[in-house]
């Protein structure tokens, strides 16, 4: 729709906009750019949250691929507590981001 409706045909931009809310069903060639903006979208001044700060810190220090788990997993939390079903590629992006990272459970504490 964004490619027809809008005439947008950046490749990065499209499979950022695809991958934008479940991580896509595939990793893109500018998995960096992907992680910029889901990370911009959730840093947007709307309102605070538990773990914004860390967040935060983590995306400024520009470790991108770990602010990616941690959207992931803080994703899952929230999807599981409220009942919402969770979609496939987003627990397949945060076992792939887990299996790269080896990281201790401590990781995912929020402040």
């Amino acid at each position: 729709m964004v490619s027809k409706e809008l005439g947008i045909a950046d490749d990065p931009v499209l499979n950022a906009i695809s991958a934008h809310s479940d991580g896509g069903d595939r990793f893109s060639s500018d998995l960096r750019f992907q992680w910029c903006l889901q990370a911009a979208d959730i840093l947007a001044p709307v309102s605070a949250w538990h773990g914004m700060r860390k967040f935060k810190d983590v995306v400024y220090a520009g470790r991108l691929q770990e602010a990616a788990l941690l959207r992931c997993r803080w994703l899952l939390e929230y999807f599981e507590s409220a009942g919402v079903p969770i979609h496939p590629n987003l627990e397949k992006k945060f076992q792939t981001l887990s299996d790269q990272l080896h990281v201790a459970e401590s990781f995912f504490e929020r402040w």
